[in-house]
């Protein structure tokens, strides 16, 4: 198994809980990975570092024998990585780089993976802008466009450019496949389940439909999203899909190539937000997702429900209950409480579908 030693820089305006909890989740990331953290250390300063991030006489004495990768929570810039790598002889990676990984490793169909490498097109890409190549570097072959002296990052530039245009086109006629199922459905009532990555999504969909989706407890295990029937009273049913996980700091490339994945969630009549009860970082969680669904499902009902509370106790139940009264708490996996659910669903289904007839009245 490959090591890491996660390094992070406490700033005045820092706190030291939220930063725990960042990290917390920054070793869980490296984790799915399979990449065990050593240790962590964190450095107090004014404010960071421009060329090292932290203090450069810091990284010198880190002890790195056995370790592969030195992990910031935060973005590195290009040379940010090239000067942290010259002083300990580490691997850098940001959060950045370790969710792209684990997006690459998880992803399984056409779609996904061309997602994937869009992202990672784009983030190679924009680490080449800017950049200074030597004569060393130039390219003289005859033939070449540009002609003679054209510098070879330049080139670089150009395939990925034609790559990133190809992609593109792909996803575009997947996307118009994709546009015409949406169309199909117009008159059915759509339900996504949305949430923090792991919030238990796949398991409730598992219980509440049948159906026999992977549900590790790993973070980004769906990049997919996976639709299926639900059967909701005599002869009515909705689908209702599982989408991709949302995450604090999501890269911006990332959300940008699997737009049509989380567009999914903008098509439906009704939004579960689920939320995994047992993190400690919860209320964040739920702020992250409101923040990304505010963006394109503002007039979409949502459905506050809280997951996982056979892990929990009773003092903290009644906490949340206290804090969020209108949410519904569950167990996806012990199917607790589901019925209340269910009847929640139904009610919100019979108001989708009052208002459609009455559309229908006045055409």
């Amino acid at each position: 198994m490959k090591k890491a030693i996660i390094v992070e820089a406490k700033t005045p305006n820092t706190d030291t809980i939220t930063l725990k909890l960042h990290l917390d989740e920054l070793e869980r990331l490296l984790n799915s990975l399979n990449i065990e953290v050593e240790k962590r250390l964190i450095q107090n300063r004014h404010k960071i570092h421009p060329a090292t991030y932290v203090g450069e006489g810091f990284l010198s004495r880190i002890e790195t024998e056995g370790t592969d990768y030195i992990a910031f929570d935060n973005k590195l810039s290009p040379s940010q990585k090239r000067n942290i790598k010259n002083l300990t002889g580490l691997t850098p990676i940001d959060r950045e780089d370790i969710i792209l990984q684990i997006f690459k490793n998880h992803a399984k169909t056409k779609e996904a993976k061309i997602q994937v490498e869009l992202a990672e097109l784009k983030t190679i890409l924009s680490s080449l802008k800017g950049r200074k190549t030597n004569l060393a570097q130039q390219v003289g072959a005859i033939g070449v466009k540009g002609g003679k002296g054209e510098k070879q990052i330049e080139l670089d530039r150009r395939k990925i450019q034609k790559r990133i245009a190809f992609l593109n086109r792909e996803l575009k006629k997947i996307e118009s496949r994709k546009e015409n199922l949406h169309k199909s459905r117009e008159n059915t009532f759509k339900i996504s389940i949305a949430g923090y990555t792991n919030a238990g999504k796949s398991t409730l969909l598992n219980t509440l439909t049948k159906a026999n989706v992977s549900a590790k407890d790993k973070l980004f295990m769906t990049l997919d999203t996976t639709t299926r029937k639900l059967h909701l009273y005599q002869n009515r049913y909705a689908i209702i899909s599982d989408t991709v996980g949302f995450i604090r700091k999501l890269p911006h490339h990332l959300v940008a190539s699997f737009k049509s994945t989380f567009a999914v969630i903008t098509y439906s009549n009704l939004i579960i937000q689920l939320v995994d009860i047992t993190s400690n970082n919860f209320e964040e969680e739920i702020e992250v997702v409101h923040r990304e669904l505010q963006k394109d499902c503002e007039k979409i009902p949502k459905l506050l429900v809280f997951n996982k509370i056979d892990l929990t106790n009773k003092f903290h139940l009644n906490r949340v209950k206290a804090l969020y009264p209108h949410a519904i708490l569950i167990s996806a996996k012990e199917k607790i409480n589901l019925e209340e659910l269910k009847e929640t669903i139904l009610t919100h289904y019979k108001k989708w579908e009052k208002l459609k007839n009455n559309s229908k009245k006045h055409i």
